[in-house]
C-alpha cells in the first residue's frame, strides 16, 4: 500500500510536511500507525488535529480517491 501511495505526489507532500513528520516521532501515534489500520490512524486525536491545518486537510482531500483503493 505505502509503495503504491509513494507514487502519488500529494501523498509525498503530505508525508514530508513538517507537522506530519513530528507526528510520526510521537511514540503513542507510532504504535497506532504500526497497526496499519487506516481507520484507527485517521481517528487518532493527533492525526485529527493535523486535519485542522488547511494545507494538510486539502492534501488529504485530494488523496481521497487514492486512499479509497486500500480501504
Amino acid at each position: 500500500m505505502i509503495q503504491a501511495l509513494m507514487q502519488n505526489e500529494d501523498f509525498k507532500t503530505f508525508i514530508a510536511h513538517p507537522e506530519v513528520q513530528e507526528l510520526f516521532k510521537d511514540s503513542e501515534f507510532k504504535d497506532v500507525a504500526q497497526t496499519r489500520d487506516f481507520a484507527k490512524i485517521v481517528a487518532h486525536p493527533k492525526f485529527m488535529a493535523l486535519m485542522r491545518v488547511p494545507e494538510l486537510s486539502s492534501l488529504m482531500a485530494r488523496l481521497g480517491p487514492a486512499l479509497a483503493k486500500f480501504r
